[in-house]
This record gives structure tokens, C-alpha cells and sequence, in this order.
């Protein structure tokens, strides 16, 4: 649990830096979407958003191991 509990709090901070997020996005060819910015919703929130959901998936499955 304690591992869960710490996967998420780092990821997290992470992701909340939207830096790391950005610099990746640049590294994977998708600069241009984390850039979007169109009709109320953005790349860079599509990213944060996905990457908790990963995140949080990774440290459920470390939970209940």
C-alpha cells in the first residue's frame, strides 16, 4: 500500500508540474498536440488527465498485489 500510496504522490507531482509532461510530448512527436488549444478543452489537460489515469491504474494493480 505504502508503494501504491507513493507511486501516486510522486507521479502526481510530476504530472502537476506540466513541464515533464511537456518536454516528453516533444520527445514523442506530439508537441503539437500538447499545444492544442481548441473549443474549451486542450492537449496539455488531455495529457495531465491521461497520464493520472495511468498513474493511478499502475498503483491500484500495486495495491492489490
Amino acid at each position: 500500500m505504502a508503494a501504491a500510496l507513493a507511486l501516486s504522490a510522486v507521479t502526481h507531482y510530476i504530472a502537476d508540474r506540466r513541464e515533464p509532461l511537456r518536454r516528453l510530448a516533444d520527445a514523442t512527436g506530439k508537441g503539437r498536440f500538447v499545444r492544442l488549444a481548441d473549443h474549451g478543452m486542450n492537449g496539455a489537460y488531455a495529457l495531465d488527465q491521461a497520464w493520472h489515469h495511468a498513474a493511478e491504474t499502475v498503483a491500484a494493480l500495486i495495491a492489490s498485489a
